[in-house]
Formats: C-alpha cells, sequence, structure tokens
C-alpha cells in the first residue's frame, strides 16, 4: 500500500483526483514529519520523505510548496507555512511597496520513497505580487496571481476548488509509479 503523508484535505483531494485516472490509490497519513528549514526546496522534500519512512517503513510520498518573490531575495521560501502564521496580507504587501519586480513563483515538489527508491517531481508556475490583497485564505494565496487574468490564487480557488492543480506533478508521479508496479 502506499501512503501519503499529510493532513491537508486539499492536497489529499488533488492527489485522489489526479491518482485515481491511474487506478493508483493511497492512504493519507498525517504522520509529523520533521520539516527542516532551508531555501532548497530539495532539500525539504527529501528530508521530510526520508524522515517519514524512518517512522512509516512503508513506500510514501510527501509534497510541499515552496514561494519565492526574486525582489526580496527569494523570501519566503520554505517559511510560507509561518508566514501565514505571523503575516497579514498587508505585511507582505508592505515588504513590496517599494519594488518594480513584482514575480513571484511558486515551486511544487513530490518525494516517493520506499526502501529501494528516491524519486522527484518538480514543477513551478510565475506569476506576481498584486498591489492588494484578494479573497480570503492564506497570505500567499490572497496576494499573488498565477495567471494573466490578475486573480489571486485564492479568488481562483473560490471560483474552481481545483484551479492549481499541479497537473504535471501528479501526472509524471503517476505514469512513473504505473511503471515502477
Amino acid at each position: 500500500m502506499l501512503y501519503y503523508i499529510t493532513g491537508n484535505k486539499n492536497k489529499i483531494d488533488v492527489a485522489k483526483k489526479f491518482l485515481s485516472k491511474y487506478d493508483i490509490s493511497f492512504i493519507p497519513k498525517d504522520l509529523s514529519a520533521l520539516e527542516l528549514q532551508s531555501d532548497s526546496i530539495e532539500e525539504v522534500v527529501i528530508h521530510k520523505a526520508k524522515d517519514a519512512f524512518l517512522k512509516l517503513n512503508k513506500p510514501l510520498f510527501v509534497s510541499d510548496h515552496f514561494w519565492s518573490i526574486p525582489a526580496l531575495g527569494g523570501f519566503p521560501g520554505a517559511y510560507m507555512k509561518h508566514i501565514n502564521k505571523w503575516f497579514k496580507p498587508k505585511d507582505l504587501l508592505n515588504l513590496m511597496a517599494s519594488k518594480k519586480n513584482r514575480q513571484a513563483i511558486l515551486t511544487e515538489m513530490l518525494c516517493y520513497i520506499d526502501k529501494n527508491t528516491m524519486k522527484t517531481f518538480k514543477q513551478s508556475h510565475t506569476g506576481t505580487v498584486l498591489k492588494q490583497s484578494q479573497g480570503k485564505g492564506f497570505v500567499g494565496f490572497t496576494v499573488i496571481s498565477l495567471t494573466k487574468d490578475g486573480l489571486s490564487v485564492a479568488q481562483k480557488i473560490e471560483k474552481d476548488p481545483s484551479a492549481l492543480e499541479e497537473d504535471k506533478l501528479w501526472e509524471d508521479f503517476a505514469k512513473w509509479y504505473k511503471d515502477l508496479k
């Protein structure tokens, strides 16, 4: 059996949607995996996968999101989870007030691990830090747009809960996993 180490219902729903197309089932497991803080998403995800595998000793995968704003030196990176606790949308917008480069990059990564294999999958989306907060939700979701229509990630999700599906990431993983089995 394959395990997905997360307690995040949205992540579970996205994984089910994509993996079911390939007849891949998994068991969600809210396992407290140690999350390394680093400016490298690869280090964070691989470390989390290895830690979870040491605890569970079963085939599993983990996923994570990493936000990078070049005008802020790559901030917040792996710290977005903490930023959502510490900041309000206005705080992040204030950091960007004088910046001309408003580019934001969302990188998503998935790591599979079992006793013999470890494999990562990665996808990035480039967007823009908006001038004002739009919608409700996590700080990054309300102040960043990843589409040309200028809607925030939060607004896109409000209209369509599957708006941020990591289609290439999940499809690459599913095809690879089917070949592995």
